[in-house]
This record gives C-alpha cells, structure tokens and sequence, in this order.
C-alpha cells in the first residue's frame, strides 16, 4: 500500500541522469538564508561534544519565530551541512514552518576532526547525539538525509532506542544497497562521479595520516581510484569490518525497513548512477505500513531538477511531513 506512484516529469533536457546529477551542483542558485537578509550570517554554528573527545558542528537555519517542529538534515559522502541541498530543503522546511538544523560529519564542517575517525554508511551513534541535543528544542522531530545520510537515517530509525520526540523521516537518492551499489559506482560510465567523490574524501586521509598513520592500512593513497579500494583501505578496518565487502553487507539499510516504526519516506530515481536495481526497495514499501517509496524514471542522483526554486524532493518532503507526521494534526 505504501508504494507511491510517481508524479514526476522531469524538466525537457533532464532525462538523462548525469544531466539531473551534475546540473544542481554546478547551476543551482539558492538563495537561503536570503543575502538581502544577512545571509550565512544567520547561520548558527552549535559545537557538540562527542563521548571520544571529538566533536559535530550543527548550523542552525533561520526559521519560523514559534516552529512546529524541528528537522535535523544529515548531507552526503564528501559534503557539509552548506551544499545547495541542503540548503534547499531547510528552506523549504523553514516555509512550512519547522527549524532546520544541519549537523556536518566528523572533519566536513571546515576543521578537521580531532580523532581519527570518520563516518560511514552504517554509523549510526552521531546521529543520534545530534538528536539528543536537538530534543532540547522539546519539538517534534523529523530526520531527513541525503545519499549516504539517506541510509544513516533509515538505519537510525530502525534502531529500538529512536527519540520519543521522532514523527517521520525522509531519504533522499538512498544506495541502501552498497554491496551491489558500490560496483555501479565504480563502473567506467561513472567515473566523473566516483573522482568527484573521492577528490572530497582522499585529502582528508591524507592529511591525517601525520598523526594517525594506521588509517589508511599502509596503503598510497595517491593510487586509489575506485570505492573498493578506499573502503578496503580506509573504511572498513575503522569500523572493524574484514573487508570493504564485509562493511557493505551491513551497511545495507534495505533489511532495516521492517523494524522502522514512523512513517518514512524514500526517494529514489530509477537512473540513479548510484544506485543499482536492489536499491529500490518495491517489496519492502508493499510489506510495512510505515514505508513509502516513489521510483520516478528520471531524477537522478539528487537531482529532480524543476524549472521552479523548489526542487520536486523538497515538495515531496514536505508535502510527506504534512500528511503523515501528525504534526498538523
């Protein structure tokens, strides 16, 4: 019953995935917070300490004087709580009256972490000590992700400990299949993708390897140019997986579903250069009451482009919040 279908058209031009990928990061103009109102300067950088001794930078957005709820967004591999969808979506939250709050991971807000530790598809503990401190707020909460923010939130919220102030949870362009997404990732097709990625994320190694040289497992990290090698490499001996094969397996966010208890909604485009056919998960939204899931044809990885300032996901998650969080009554 969940299974949505999708009112999707992409714009003339847009049928293409790379098209839909690459045109929001290279052309899209968002104006949140508005410059004629001040800016970035109405962002509020909050700094939560972690348990480890390291800490999350979480900005908060502008938003309405008395929210109805509050929403944390978590961005994507190689991003920060600033790229233009985030920004988007806090705008389009802030219009329909909720609070966004923007966490960056461990070493993406700007300054490098203090640990040697980094993130993965699977990590769930962040997350939920940016919830802990967004319960502060004493509003209903939302959660909302983006790619590999999209699995962190699917498996937080298959978690038995989730917030008693949590009302429902959005992903967005989620591979929540990394063993099988993984290999479309680095397929030759891909490779202006897999290189942007892994220019955001090889640096970061790098430059911590003065300090922690155990991270990268011995390897050079000048010679690695696929998504297997650097989670052999780097990910999975972090997080103490075996192998970067291992780390998929339970990074798969798709055999969480059954155990989410709010309602959720997935987007996934059926061209998602990310995302094989086993990320898109039919039988799962048919089986759980809690689960919906929209496959449009086109849309690509967190693209959706329309010809208007709100891009089609922003709707949808917004419109989603609207009739099943209970937040409106």
């Amino acid at each position: 019953m969940p299974l949505l279908s999708s009112c999707y058209r992409c714009p003339p031009g847009f049928a293409s995935a790379k098209v839909s990928t690459i045109f929001p990061v290279l052309f899209r103009k968002v104006d949140y917070p508005p410059k004629a109102q001040g800016g970035d300067s109405r962002i509020l950088r909050e700094r939560i300490e972690t348990p480890d001794g390291d800490f999350l930078d979480l900005d908060r957005y502008p938003g309405p004087a008395n929210p109805r709820f509050a929403c944390v967004l978590t961005h994507g591999l190689a991003g920060n709580a600033r790229r233009k969808y985030i920004r988007g979506l806090a705008r389009a939250i802030a219009g329909a009256g909720g609070l966004p709050l923007a966490w960056n991971r461990r070493g993406c807000s700007g300054e490098m972490n203090r640990t040697a530790r980094f993130s993965c598809m699977l990590e769930t503990e962040d997350l939920a000590l940016v919830v802990r401190h967004a319960e502060a707020l004493d509003l209903p909460l939302v959660l909302a992700g983006f790619s590999m923010g999209a699995n962190q939130t699917l498996k937080y919220l298959a978690r038995r400990d989730v917030s008693p102030l949590i009302r429902a949870g959005i992903a967005i362009s989620d591979p929540c299949d990394p063993a099988t997404a993984s290999a479309y990732i680095d397929a030759p097709e891909n490779a202006v993708f897999r290189n942007y990625l892994l220019r955001g994320l090889v640096p970061g190694v790098k430059a911590k390897l003065a300090d922690f040289p155990g991270i990268a497992s011995g390897c050079d990290m000048d010679r690695v140019t696929t998504f297997l090698e650097f989670d052999n490499a780097v990910t999975a001996p972090m997080f103490g997986f075996k192998s970067a094969m291992d780390y998929y397996l339970a990074a798969n966010a798709t055999r969480e579903i059954p155990f989410i208890r709010h309602p959720v909604y997935l987007l996934n485009a059926l061209d998602d250069p990310f995302c094989s056919p086993a990320c898109h998960p039919f039988e799962q939204a048919l089986k759980s009451p809690c689960f919906w899931f929209e496959a449009p044809r086109h849309g690509g990885h967190v693209g959706f482009v329309t010809l208007k300032a709100d891009y089609y996901h922003e709707l949808r998650a917004v419109r989603f919040i609207q009739e099943r969080s209970g937040i409106f009554g």
